[in-house]
């Protein structure tokens, strides 16, 4: 595949992310209005705790399926034996997640009130095993995933609005919200073969693959001990209203944060395949271009949450959950380190087997967040949560830095004049922000004039001063554009 079709990925993930982000958030503003602080919390703690068991479901798979069968596509017979032996392992690991979480439902008085959210939301597990969806992504086929996206997507918001009408429609919204994320797999299951027709099979060749997949797994595990052990911990020692509120700020920051890895994950498979080659050169000019454009996407992103963290929320969720928006600003700067641990993680560590860093940098960010949520939980509530998160993220990007530090050639190698375009950028959208408050406007029309003028001006000052990224997107919808007049 050429650049062209690598550019065609890229849009079409971006345009599948901004699917999974945009219509989340329909929905998700919808809910809070109309099931209340009480029930969001219901529904995000239930999620925290499946969250566990989905990780264990999933062993690690999915990053080692993608990167391998990327190399081992081009051969059929040997990508049909892999496929079938990750399959299977795959099916092995979904029993033991559900025989543990049915154990908890079991035993753990706590979770009883939760136990119909969680079995709902549990069936997100079965479905992401059966959907297979790594075969997509090997063989890189954006044009199937954005397509089945958008209409899953479309369907569960026109379901939300429908028949979701009370607080008592709580399970329904589970439910619903249990397709939107794990839906699109059923199309899955059929549409895999023609790649591919998965068989179970005993012969799991289990010494090779269980090395590696066990270090992604750990490292799976570690990542979302980071991320949600503070929704976890926050309900217990906080309670369900309290999980609703925060769980605004950790909807938006982690959207947000999907799209703009979305640029990432495109590129992994592509990576792995240009290794395996030794691409060096071309690996090495597509990173640094690539790194520079998230920084020019990043900083306008951070800036903009900063600045219109309350709008935003009361935009989004209402007068009840405004009380968050401190901690949507903390997760606004958390999203810098959050997107570049990433962006080191699945650029350089993982394309070269170098998982065990990753697995290192997320254990020692786990270990420190759980311990830092007993202490600052208690004294600062859902913002001590999200401060937890924000160190837990610079844990992590400075380990996965030091790591990767002989791959990353063309990271360190920052064009240091665009960064200095984006950062100038950046502090006129907080300024034009600011400005722009300081008249009495609703909060609807304050949000709306404030983003407009706000990536109108930034969009400006990257071209005016030349922004490398920014010409480079220019002279590619210029060619677009002179393509099809």
């Amino acid at each position: 595949m050429n650049s062209i079709s690598l550019k065609k990925n890229m849009i079409l993930n971006i345009i599948k992310q901004l699917c999974t982000t945009v219509f989340p958030l329909i929905t998700f503003t919808y809910a809070s209005h109309v099931l209340g602080t009480e029930k969001i919390g219901i529904h995000s703690f239930g999620q925290s705790v499946v969250s566990y068991a989905a990780y264990i479901g999933m062993f690690g798979i999915s990053d080692y399926a993608i990167r391998e069968a990327a190399v081992a596509r081009k051969d059929k017979r040997q990508l049909e034996k892999f496929s079938n032996e990750i399959f299977s392992i795959n099916l092995l690991s979904t029993i033991v997640a559900y025989s543990i979480l049915f154990t908890l439902l079991g035993t753990c008085a706590n979770l009883f009130p939760y136990r119909y959210v969680i079995l709902i939301q549990s069936l997100q597990i079965i479905l992401t095993t059966l959907g297979a969806d790594w075969i997509n992504l090997a063989f890189e086929d954006f044009l199937y995933i954005t397509i089945r996206y958008v209409i899953v997507e479309l369907i569960c918001v026109i379901a939300m609005v429908v028949l979701v009408k009370d607080a008592d429609d709580l399970y329904l919204y589970t439910f619903i919200s249990m397709l939107s994320a794990a839906g699109g797999n059923i199309l899955n299951i059929f549409y895999i073969r023609k790649y591919i027709k998965l068989r179970p099979t005993w012969h799991m060749n289990l010494k090779k693959h269980l090395p590696f997949m066990s270090m992604l797994f750990f490292n799976s595990i570690a990542l979302v001990i980071y991320l949600s052990s503070d929704v976890t911990i926050l309900g217990v020692l906080k309670g369900n209203k309290t999980v609703g509120i925060y769980s605004v700020s950790t909807k938006i920051y982690l959207l947000i944060k999907a799209l703009i890895n979305a640029t990432i994950m495109v590129m992994v498979p592509r990576l792995s395949s240009m290794l395996s080659e030794k691409s060096l050169k071309e690996v090495d000019e597509v990173v640094s271009k690539l790194f520079n454009l998230l920084l020019m996407i990043i900083i306008p992103c951070m800036a903009g949450m900063f600045s219109e963290a309350e709008n935003i929320i009361h935009l989004i969720a209402g007068e009840d959950y405004v009380s968050g928006d401190i901690s949507l600003r903390i997760y606004a700067v958390t999203i810098f380190f959050a997107v570049v641990s990433c962006f080191i993680s699945y650029i350089f560590l993982i394309p070269n087997r170098l998982e065990k860093f990753f697995l290192i940098s997320t254990v020692i960010a786990a270990i420190v967040n759980i311990g830092l949520n007993f202490i600052l939980i208690p004294r600062l509530s859902l913002n001590g949560a999200a401060i937890t998160t924000l160190i837990a993220e610079i844990i992590v990007m400075s380990i996965t830095s030091i790591s990767a530090k002989r791959f990353t050639k063309s990271v360190l190698l920052i064009n240091k004049a665009d960064l200095l375009k984006d950062i100038l950028g950046g502090i006129t959208i907080v300024l034009i922000c600011t400005a722009i408050h300081s008249f009495t406007f609703s909060y609807y029309i304050e949000l709306f004039v404030s983003m407009f003028f706000s990536t109108l001006i930034y969009l400006c000052i990257e071209i005016m001063l030349s922004h490398t990224g920014m010409s480079y997107l220019v002279s590619i919808f210029a060619r677009s554009i002179k393509k099809w007049s």
